[in-house]
């Protein structure tokens, strides 16, 4: 519901290894209409559809800051990243969105990073994001730049249990087989966990 023009962005908070990055390329693969790679084990999918008119791209604190020397390139790239995103419709997935505060700042000046520079841009509307983090990077985030994250509404990504872990192993052992040419013996999938 967050990503449907709600005033919040979604930060999926989790413990590194839980999905959290799985779960944005899964969402990118819907968008993008490859539902039937999606999951093996079938949900009812509804989605706004102005999220399916959509895209969502991995941007990286490298990507920002390539080619920025100084910060007035930094935020004339930041411009023209919003602009096109305004006009392809895309939503910029950030990974690790903890590793945005500081970085592009030469200077101990706050204002100068790409998280507060991306503020601005995140308050009126302009960009859509979706973020990961784990909750201490999370809570960082909130102490170095509270501007940033009130920005965002968390969302809580748990550990999967071992039989949904299982399910999930169970389901997509039939595709493994067929593209890797192998076979797995009853009773593997559970010993793997």
């Amino acid at each position: 519901r967050t990503l449907d023009g709600g005033a919040l962005q979604p930060v999926l908070l989790g413990e590194p290894g839980v999905g959290k990055s799985s779960i944005v390329a899964t969402l990118a693969r819907v968008v993008r209409g490859d539902v039937a790679r999606v999951s093996p084990v079938r949900h009812e999918l509804s989605l706004p559809k102005d999220l399916l008119r959509r895209r969502i791209i991995l941007v990286t604190v490298p990507d920002m800051l390539s080619g920025a020397l100084y910060v007035n390139h930094l935020e004339h790239k930041l411009k023209l990243i919003v602009a096109n995103c305004q006009k392809s419709g895309t939503i910029l997935f950030l990974d690790n969105v903890a590793s945005f505060t500081g970085a592009g700042s030469s200077t101990p000046d706050p204002d100068s990073d790409v998280a507060n520079l991306l503020v601005p841009f995140l308050s009126r509307g302009a960009l859509r994001v979706i973020a990961t983090a784990t909750p201490e990077d999370w809570m960082v985030v909130g102490r170095l730049r509270p501007a940033f994250a009130r920005l965002f509404t968390p969302i809580r990504v748990p550990e999967t249990t071992p039989e949904e872990t299982t399910a999930v192993l169970t389901a997509r052992a039939h595709d493994w087989s067929q593209r890797y040419r192998v076979r797995f013996c009853p009773g593997a999938l559970p010993e793997a966990l």
